[in-house]
């Protein structure tokens, strides 16, 4: 006797969509949270530029601070964590609704590799500046 495989619905399948949103809604507050500290870091260069500029210009000699730089990668890369939660939210969508999901943390893995990296770069170009 040969049975058929049929597709049982699945009796979880809005709790699974709903977590899916949510972990959406979590990687775009990601997103806003690196734009906004991004956005903090370029600002606080540019006040520097204009306390030198206050100052007399080169009265006080500051040190070369990567912050604008760094700043504007960081506003960057959260709006491409917003885009990759969006591309992580529709295949999680699919694969929910197909009933075969699959966990992939290829997203986390980028996200704490930025992260770590940045909070290297930020450590060495600040270690100078508290005479450490």
């Amino acid at each position: 006797m040969e049975e058929h495989l049929i597709s049982k619905p699945n009796p979880n399948f809005a709790r699974d969509h709903l977590a899916n949103e949510r972990t959406f809604l979590s990687w775009i507050r990601t997103a806003i949270a690196l734009m906004g500290f991004g956005f903090v870091v370029v600002k606080f260069a540019v006040f520097l530029r204009q306390i030198s500029a206050g100052l007399g210009g080169n009265s006080i000699p500051l040190p070369k601070t990567y912050s604008a730089e760094i700043g504007l990668v960081m506003i960057i890369f959260g709006g491409i964590t917003a885009f990759l939660g969006y591309v992580s939210f529709e295949k999680t969508k699919r694969a929910i609704n197909a009933n075969h999901y699959q966990t992939n943390s290829s997203l986390l893995i980028i996200i704490t590799v930025f992260i770590v990296l940045a909070s290297a770069v930020m450590t060495y170009f600040l270690v100078p500046s508290l005479g450490i």
